[in-house]
């Protein structure tokens, strides 16, 4: 089976997002001699810059790159930042891009088998099934369609409402987010195949559950040829704190960033916290660690996955997964890979949904900072055996479940089924 996967955001490790794909295209490649294509926008969400330099900006072309023998088409769009009615414009541009230049890409690559659709958006996923609509008609072939659904949309962003007081413009969402349902459950039904990385997404497609996998993140070692590299400034905190933490993921509002990075303003002033990464709530959480002369935490910016994992995390004493305390927002665990494969002891801040979990990580469901700081001394003077147990049982976790090419095997079979 040869595969088209579609998803806005997907990224080799050169740059910075998530990979899953790029994983699932290295399974399906080295164990099915599968051919895959990646389609993907040239600007990122997450540094709101240029991945791939395609002119002029507006013009609806793409651009082939090669990465490790997996191939990346990047679709220009228009740039924006945070999320106002310019992203809203990216989505839209990105999801026409590719409609308009299937047919020009089954010519020159090749008829795919298998489209899958990934939201974060729907809008994508919907361009995928009219893509897989219009490829079977054109070429007489059983073309499957996959839906896989990485966040929940709309469900997440309804308690987004209550912070909205402009009575308009809480109407023009209400709106919006009616239409999202309604191409949610559209592509429900249409699908072939359904894809969901959250369990709470089994329950919301109950009536669709015998054409449904739960997939969740997929991991594959990075190769580090970097042995020399060193971040000064980051060796100097390293060398400051007794007891360092690290967090290494998206900045947003939905999730516990807030109460963690509060927390440390409780904690003894020999503990620190290093963040990397970046979102749309990222300047609000620098204002906060300023307003609240919180001297023991740090933001050291983007940094590559494979510095992340093979530098930045190895170097942390603890791990801190912030997750959201609405137990209707279910978390990604993307980042959690990076953690898992540490082999040290991580702490999950927020409501956690895969209780699988339980045993490799400590999890704390209080939003209160105070609250919060009180359990990690607590964690920090676990019996180191306990904290080292956990920590395996984690990894084992990891190398047996979530490896890319198990990921792989399973997507391939439950499509053939």
């Amino acid at each position: 089976m040869d595969f088209w996967i579609i998803n806005h955001y997907a990224v080799p490790y050169e740059f910075h997002s998530g990979t899953r794909h790029f994983d699932l295209s290295k399974g399906l490649i080295e164990l099915y001699n599968s051919k895959v294509l990646i389609f993907a926008s040239n600007f990122s969400h997450f540094s709101f810059k240029y991945l791939v330099n395609i002119n002029p900006k507006f013009s609806f072309r793409y651009l082939k790159k090669e990465f490790d023998g997996v191939s990346f088409l990047f679709f220009n769009v228009p740039p924006y930042k945070g999320n106002s009615i310019f992203r809203f414009f990216n989505m839209i541009f990105f999801s026409i891009n590719i409609y308009l230049n299937s047919l020009k890409v089954a010519e020159d690559e090749f008829v795919p088998d298998v489209i899958i659709g990934s939201s974060v958006h729907p809008f994508a996923a919907l361009s995928a099934y009219f893509i897989a609509k219009k490829l079977k008609k054109k070429y007489k072939k059983d073309i499957k369609f996959v839906f896989e659904e990485r966040d929940l949309w709309p469900q997440y962003l309804y308690p987004t409402l209550k912070n909205i007081k402009n009575p308009i413009k809480k109407i023009f969402l209400i709106i919006f987010f009616k239409i999202l349902y309604f191409i949610q459950q559209f592509l429900y039904k249409k699908s072939d195949k359904l894809i969901f990385l959250q369990k709470k997404g089994l329950e919301n497609a109950k009536n669709y559950l015998n054409k449904s996998l739960y997939l969740p993140q997929i991991y594959r070692r990075i190769p580090f040829n970097q042995e020399n590299y060193v971040d000064k400034d980051f060796e100097d905190i390293r060398r400051k704190y007794r007891v360092l933490f690290a967090f290494a993921g998206g900045i947003t509002v939905s999730y516990s960033i807030k109460e963690v990075v509060l927390t440390f303003k409780y904690l003894p002033k020999d503990i620190g916290l290093v963040i990397f990464g970046g979102g749309d709530y990222l300047n609000e959480i620098l204002k906060i660690i300023n307003e609240n002369n919180i001297e023991n935490v740090f933001y050291l910016g983007f940094k590559r996955k494979e510095l992340i994992r093979n530098y930045y995390l190895k170097k942390a004493d603890f791990l801190v997964v912030c997750s959201s305390f609405d137990s209707n927002i279910e978390f990604s665990f993307n980042k959690l890979i990076d953690y898992l494969e540490q082999q040290k002891p991580i702490i999950f801040i927020g409501y956690n949904f895969n209780k699988e979990l339980d045993d490799v990580i400590f999890v704390i469901n209080k939003a209160d900072p105070e609250i919060i700081a009180q359990n990690i001394i607590k964690i920090i003077n676990t019996d180191p055996k306990e904290l080292e147990n956990k920590a395996k049982k984690g990894y084992n976790y990891l190398i047996n479940e979530l490896d890319y090419k198990v990921a792989a095997k399973k997507l391939f079979k439950f499509i053939q089924s």
